[in-house]
Parts: structure tokens; sequence; C-alpha cells
């Protein structure tokens, strides 16, 4: 039987105590090679020197501290920017969010051990009450969204 999603660890982020590194495969071009700035069980933050284009797919080799086994995911870039004067370290520099494609429960299951460790520490976590708040402000939004686009697909069928 399958485990069932926490959403409060989906929303939580972590950071690595310690160098967590990234190779980025983009199609034909040459890999880009990064660091891992937070992460959660479904994406994370990749600071580099390239820009990832946002809604490509790439491939991603992760490495973290005191884990021999990388780990291995398929994943959709979901925003890019650059790194701003008052974020130490990163200024400059190409900050990638990406939301993995876990494909099998094994890959699932390596991902949350490794996070699981004590090599991490929380950046943001929502309690479930903030969650539901959270939900709840966004629903009334995300509905409006929503019944614009089906109106929009209606107007454009015409």
């Amino acid at each position: 039987m399958e485990k069932q999603f926490d959403t409060s660890q989906a929303i939580r982020r972590i950071a690595p105590k310690h160098a967590a590194t990234a190779m980025v495969f983009r199609d034909s071009h040459q890999p880009v090679y990064g660091v891992v700035s937070n992460l959660s069980l479904t994406g994370a933050c990749i600071v580099s020197d390239s820009r990832l284009t946002p809604g490509r797919y790439v491939g991603l080799k992760l490495s973290f501290y005191r884990h021999s086994d990388l780990f291995e995911s398929r994943a959709r870039v979901v925003w890019n920017r650059r790194g701003e004067a008052r974020e130490k370290g990163f200024e400059g520099l190409q900050l990638s969010g990406v939301q993995f494609a876990l494909s099998s429960t094994l890959q699932k299951s390596l991902l949350s051990t490794i996070l699981g460790g004590e090599d991490f520490v929380d950046v943001f976590r929502l309690s479930a009450t903030e969650f539901d708040a959270l939900q709840k402000a966004l629903s009334v939004e995300l509905d409006e969204l929503g019944r614009q686009d089906v109106q929009d697909r209606g107007e454009n069928r015409n």
C-alpha cells in the first residue's frame, strides 16, 4: 500500500547544513553545475551561473553530504530569477526553482530518507493552521482564474 502524501512535508523547506551539489542536464546542452540552496519533498532551489528556462524538463543528479547514493530525478523548472544584493553569496547568480517528477516509490523513499537526517535545517515550515489559512485565501483567486480560463477557452473555440 502506498504511503499517504504528507502535505506538511511537501511545503516544508529545508536547507542543507553542508554543501549539496546539483548537476542539471538540459537536452543537448552542456550540463549545468550548481548548489542546492533549499529543498522539500516536492522540489528544490538550485543556484548556478546558468539560466534554466521555466516550463522545461531537466534531468537532475543531486549529491548530499554523507550520502553515497546520488539522488536522480526528472524535474520541471518552475521559476528562475537573478540573485539580489541582499542575498549574500547569491548576488548575480541564477536561482531556479524545480519541481521533482518522482516516478517511483523508491525515489520518493530515498529522498524522504535523505531529508529526514540531521544534515538539514528548517528554512520555512507552515503549520497545518497556517497552510489551511493560506489555502483558503488562495482558493477564491484560484477559482476565479479557473473560471476565467474556461471562459477564455470557450471564446477561443468560437
